[in-house]
């Protein structure tokens, strides 16, 4: 399930708190769900809300890919420094990948570590 604007929404706390607990709820309750794709804006870096949301992820069990999205809209020569910063503030059993929709770079990487997934002794 894709949440986006889910740390931009201008939304009341009292919103945010309802939207909380209905993602927990889904997460918790799919036994099928072999992990996350947590998505970070590679713009921003990972925010309170991203960090936050991987705690809980980790907490609950659940494995966890961390995509850093937007790829194209940075150099290509700060893409380490963006993925060691990443690294730093958030944690991933399954990897952490540079993406871009607009391009399609990083997808293919992306699209074999799924597919790994169902593979895995934890998947």
């Amino acid at each position: 399930m894709d949440l986006p604007g889910y740390g931009f929404a201008k939304v009341s706390k009292k919103e945010q708190a309802r939207w909380r607990k209905a993602l927990e709820e889904y997460l918790s309750q799919r036994e099928s769900l072999l992990g996350v794709l947590q998505l970070i804006d590679g713009r921003h870096g990972p925010q309170k809300n991203d960090i936050e949301m991987n705690r809980w992820v980790l907490e609950a069990g659940l494995p966890a890919a961390i995509v850093i999205t937007k790829a194209d809209k940075a150099k290509k020569s700060t893409h380490q420094k963006t993925l060691a910063e990443t690294r730093k503030a958030v944690s991933s059993a399954r990897g952490y990948y540079l993406f871009s929709a607009e391009t399609g770079f990083g997808a293919e990487e992306i699209w074999h570590a799924l597919k790994d997934w169902r593979k895995a002794p934890d998947g």
